[in-house]
């Protein structure tokens, strides 16, 4: 599927094989991914790359893995969504930024451009996004969306040593409406 998807400031679009030195930048930050995920092995990286580049149908309930770059083709960070469960008409989006274009509330806008696109394109009923609880930056994308925190979820995720609590958020295609 051909995704491109423009705002005021960044084109979205499909992963392509040229990202590939972003996509390990990302997944090899430490400091980037400590509420997230432990940093992978490059064969891991690799073998999620190859995956992330195949042809993408919603129904699959695979992550379709946008790149986030502003109109003159800087990288800003990969935007995401996936069918989270068909009967309910639920999607999950998540969203990670290179360091250096964080602040600039470029994860906000591409986040409401594909909630908007995915609202429309698969009919979806519910947005849900998941952040860590101590990650406030990602938290405030997700408030400033219109998403409700729905439930704190109490040492649930191990990401090294280090138990987090998970916040799970909401948004209700009805309630997106209003907010635009």
């Amino acid at each position: 599927m051909t995704v491109e998807i423009f705002t005021d400031r960044l084109k979205l679009r499909v992963l392509a094989a040229g990202d590939w030195p972003h996509f390990v930048a990302i997944r090899t930050d430490a400091h980037l991914n400590r509420y997230v995920r432990l940093c992978e092995t490059l064969p891991e990286i690799e073998q999620r790359f190859q995956t992330a580049l195949k042809s993408w149908d919603y129904s699959s309930g695979l992550w379709l893995n946008l790149v986030a770059e502003t109109l003159s083709g800087e990288f800003v960070g990969f935007i995401g969504v996936h069918q989270d469960c068909a009967v309910s008409r639920r999607a999950e989006v998540g969203f990670i930024l290179t360091p250096s274009q964080m602040g600039q509330g470029f994860a906000s806008e591409a986040t409401r451009a594909v909630i908007d696109w995915a609202a429309l394109a698969f009919n979806v009923h519910k947005f849900v996004a998941w952040s860590c609880e101590a990650n406030l930056p990602s938290r405030a994308v997700l408030t400033r969306l219109g998403f409700v925190l729905e439930g704190v979820l109490n040492s649930h995720s191990l990401i090294g040593d280090t138990w987090h609590n998970d916040c799970i958020y909401g948004l209700l295609c009805a309630d997106r409406l209003e907010l635009n």
